[in-house]
């Protein structure tokens, strides 16, 4: 992470399970400001990553944290998602 473009996502080992279907498996990403797309097939867990991102769900493992905060024990951090 840079100083210049702090993090404002970052995900650290963060796994999503429904039951025995795996969400998303083991995501490490810190994304700085700027422009991003999430394109995938089916299934391939974009929804779910949405929902971790915006604290709509919980990670099974590991951590999420959006502008340095966890967006799940922080609702105001919505206020600055677009």
């Amino acid at each position: 992470m840079s100083t210049t473009n702090p993090c404002i996502i970052s995900l650290s080992n963060t796994t999503r399970l429904y039951g025995t279907v795996i969400g998303v498996n083991d995501l490490n990403i810190e994304l700085v400001p700027g422009a991003y797309g999430l394109v995938g097939p089916n299934g391939a867990g974009k929804s779910t990553l949405i929902g971790l991102i915006t604290g709509a769900l919980s990670p099974s493992l590991g951590t999420g944290r959006v502008f340095g905060v966890n967006p799940r024990t922080n609702p105001n951090v919505l206020h600055k998602i677009g």
